[in-house]
């Protein structure tokens, strides 16, 4: 009778899964995600109260915005530091370290902290919304009786709680596409609005009235490069005309740090930043960003975007406006190349290409993901409830594994299709080098591939996206590797080269055809009899975004040569310890 029970307390649960993910993959909507998350917890497991808080990273907080107590749903507005010293609540646990914590008794855990003040609870469980990326949020669960939990709650919440996860970023995900749609439409006009052949003043004009489609501002401004001087060439949204006499580009703070970093300077209140230096006319301006127009690694100006309210724009608004001001860049480059026209037409094919390419694989992506959690989900449950001496175990655990290889497969798609910016910050690329190495040194013995690594000593530290470059450096080995029978050699050097480091990966194995070598770094072209044709796609995209340069030598029967250079910046005294 016992073992009925369980059994219909098992089949109960694996049939609340299978539901909530069917559910799940037809939800866009983040607060429809919650509340039916927050339902099916309640429903199955019978908690009291049930609550959901999600990371807003702008914020450094955990922002609790729904829960649920005695099936009925409500709305609070609650938010937990995740940073610095009052970051002590259990959640802010949980998302920092990633892993569950149960609570046997609220009087004796001083991290605890109610969601109502008048709800007496006495133990909780509080479980990480992850994804293969990051934490973004929690699931809570509390009981008004002391040590009420057990190990199999923690257990089967933590398997809602990742299904939760991934509809949730799956909401995300198409969230940002439609906005990437909408983006791609205006930017392609930005770009085909060269083509009317207008005089420079007005075509800028007409660029920064695209701006005001795709983001709020009460002025802007672009800035060109003419004789060593940065010359304003239009302006919108001042209330009266502005006076910007011609400034030498060395006397400019600002720009000076946008041409040594490649990328956006946001202030967010002008009146606190004394690098800002104010121009008649625009007395009211408050919040700024100013982006590089960078072409071909020059910098030729700057966009500059103002608001009257002090910290009006937010990171991912200066990132949408870098975008942008890299668009302004290549329409102003292509208005003084006019005659280039074919080239320049070839590119914008090729982009709507991969535009469309990464909208169907986003789109793909997420028709995956979601079927995928499900079966994971009952194939954890089975192996949970099976013994290894089982006849089922050994099948369960290959779906296991066929399924962690399928989602590697859509992580990449996913990388792909969302372009993910770096998070730049001063690297030893020696370093992120050799971490690479340790993690293929067993293949590489297994495989009996003999690696010559010559890196040099006492590179200063450049502005780098450790994880992606990494990711990049992995991705280039495995291409060696697959290639390379036993007895094979991989050579990787790295050096200082004129403004910048040059790394250099070079394999002697079967080489690459002339006629397949243009292709290599397109998305899902591939030679190869195994494989998702990604990995070089996803290098490539990684030393574009940190503004490097990957070039390819190859010759059948010779071998590969990989180089890749990243500009160095300013230099970077490293303190010790």
């Amino acid at each position: 009778m016992h073992d009925i029970t369980q059994r219909e307390q098992l089949e109960k649960r694996l049939e609340a899964i299978y539901q909530l993910g069917r559910e799940l993959t037809l939800l866009y909507d983040e607060t429809a995600i919650i509340q039916r998350v927050l339902n099916t917890v309640a429903d199955v497991l019978q908690f009291e109260m049930v609550g959901c808080g999600l990371v807003d990273e702008e914020a450094g907080e955990l922002e609790y915005r729904h829960y649920l107590i005695s099936g009925l749903l409500g709305d609070i507005q609650l938010r937990l530091p995740l940073t610095g010293l009052e970051a002590r609540s259990i959640g802010a646990a949980v998302v920092r370290d990633g892993q569950a914590i149960m609570i046997t008794d609220t009087h004796e855990d001083t991290r605890y902290i109610p969601f109502l003040a008048d709800w007496p609870s006495r133990s909780g469980i509080c479980v990480p919304l992850k994804t293969s990326q990051h934490v973004i949020g929690v699931l809570n669960v509390e009981s008004l009786e002391p040590n009420y939990f057990s190990l199999a709650d923690q257990q089967l919440l933590q398997t809602l709680a990742d299904q939760a996860a991934i509809a949730l970023e799956n909401a995300h995900l198409f969230k940002a596409e439609q906005r990437q749609r909408e983006i791609a439409t205006i930017l392609a006009e930005v770009v085909a609005s060269v083509s009317l052949n207008l005089p420079t003043d007005e075509l800028l004009a007409q660029i920064l009235l695209k701006l005001r489609q795709l983001l709020a501002y009460d002025s802007a401004s672009i800035f060109l490069i003419e004789d060593d001087q940065l010359v304003i060439e239009a302006k919108h949204g001042f209330e009266h005309d502005i006076l910007v006499e011609p400034q030498a580009v060395s006397q400019n703070v600002l720009f000076q740090e946008m041409v040594s970093q490649r990328n956006y300077i946001l202030i967010s209140d002008t009146l606190d930043d004394t690098r800002y230096q104010r121009w008649q006319g625009a007395e009211k301006v408050r919040a700024w960003v100013g982006a590089p127009l960078v072409v071909a690694q020059e910098v030729i100006g700057y966009l500059a975007v103002d608001r009257h309210l002090p910290g009006a724009f937010t990171t991912g608004d200066a990132g949408l406006i870098q975008a942008f001001a890299h668009q302004v860049a290549q329409t102003i480059y292509n208005a003084r190349l006019f005659t280039d026209l074919k080239e320049t037409r070839a590119q914008l094919i090729q982009r709507e290409r991969l535009a469309a390419l990464g909208q169907m694989a986003a789109t793909l992506a997420h028709e995956l993901r979601n079927p995928l959690m499900v079966i994971q989900a009952g194939v954890e449950d089975l192996l949970y409830d099976v013994a290894p001496d089982d006849t089922r175990w050994e099948g369960a655990t290959l779906m296991r594994t066929s399924i962690e290889r399928i989602d590697r497969i859509v992580e990449d798609i996913l990388f792909i299709a969302r372009a993910p910016q770096p998070i730049l910050a001063p690297t030893l690329l020696r370093t992120v080098i050799e971490n690479q190495m340790a993690g293929w040194n067993l293949t590489l013995t297994e495989k009996k591939i003999h690696c010559h690594l010559q890196l040099a000593d006492n590179l200063p530290p450049i502005l780098l996206d450790a994880d992606q470059m990494g990711r990049a450096f992995s991705n280039l080995i495995s291409n060696c590797v697959d290639v390379l029978p036993p007895g094979g050699e991989l050579r990787l050097t790295l050096d200082l080269a004129d403004k910048g480091q040059i790394t250099t990966l070079a394999d002697n194995g079967p080489g690459i055809s002339p006629e397949h070598l243009p292709q290599i770094f397109e998305p899902f072209f591939t030679t190869k009899s195994r494989g998702s044709g990604l990995g070089l796609s996803i290098v490539k995209q990684i030393i574009d975004y940190h503004q490097g340069e990957i070039t390819v030598w190859s010759e059948v029967g010779v071998g590969t040569r990989f180089t890749i250079t990243l500009w160095q910046n300013e230099p970077i005294d490293l303190i010790a310890g």
